[in-house]
């Protein structure tokens, strides 16, 4: 199976280019916190859109926490960065499911095999043995990506890497739904690391930006390592929350 990249013809509508470009000149310092915007007409001139365009582009900023409406006193900047929308808190399977379902999966680009061990974690076996899928997500109804995520699956399960982003959710119900295997326990490793620098540029970052890394192995009821999922998360828009409670004298931690 030759390499090939999959890309949606969708295009993204004006209202999101526009609160994309508002976005990048936020970050960048054009519109310093504690700055105003341009007023709604102003917006609808330098970039010639109707008025409803320019509202639903401020509605898409203030939605990310960036700025902040008044009337009669305008719109004014109150964070570089948006505020963090994800938050993960896991304690099963089931749970880790609902999260992936509230988000959209698109594929990026497939490879058939992996030639090397990748640089933020080591396979099981020898490096062809796995084949490596590149995948962002995006909230719904955006095509703007939020995070990445490098999945590698055994190559007995090549069958399953046509199929990710073919419904909702993750990859691991497809190993379940179709090769019969049954998730049983799922590792994650957390650590603070930088954007790779393809993902950095694909987001939207700098090299130096910070990044969230995660890593999660699936294993089956055997213990056999049946996926590793490496996920870059900007800090700015996602936190990851643990509780520790006591029940019956021992802690139990949920991610």
């Amino acid at each position: 199976m030759a390499n090939n990249e999959s890309q949606s013809n969708a295009k993204p509508t004006l209202y999101q280019n526009m609160s994309d470009r508002l976005l990048e000149l936020i970050r960048s310092g054009h519109y310093p916190v504690g700055s105003k915007l341009p007023t709604e007409m102003e917006l609808c001139e330098m970039y010639g859109v109707g008025r409803h365009t320019a509202r639903e582009a401020i509605r898409k900023l203030t939605d990310l926490g960036l700025i902040e409406r008044r009337r009669r006193a305008g719109t004014t900047v109150i964070r570089q960065h948006p505020k963090p929308q994800f938050g993960l808190a896991l304690d099963t399977t089931d749970q880790l499911q609902r999260y992936l379902e509230f988000t959209d999966l698109h594929v990026h680009k497939k490879a058939v095999c992996v030639d090397k061990q990748p640089p933020e974690t080591a396979l099981d076996g020898e490096p062809g043995d796995w084949v490596k899928v590149e995948t962002y997500r995006s909230v719904p109804g955006s095509k703007r990506g939020i995070s990445w995520t490098d999945i590698y699956l055994r190559k007995e399960y090549q069958a399953v890497a046509e199929l990710i982003s073919t419904q909702p959710g993750g990859v691991y119900p497809l190993l379940e739904e179709h090769c019969g295997e049954v998730v049983e326990t799922i590792e994650m490793e957390i650590s603070a690391s930088r954007f790779p620098p393809h993902v950095a540029r694909f987001l939207g970052y700098e090299d130096s930006d910070p990044a969230l890394l995660i890593i999660r192995t699936f294993r089956n009821l055997a213990g056999k390592v049946m996926e590793v999922a490496v996920s870059f998360y900007p800090p700015y828009e996602f936190r990851y929350l643990t509780r520790l409670s006591r029940s019956d004298g021992s802690h139990r931690s949920q991610s």
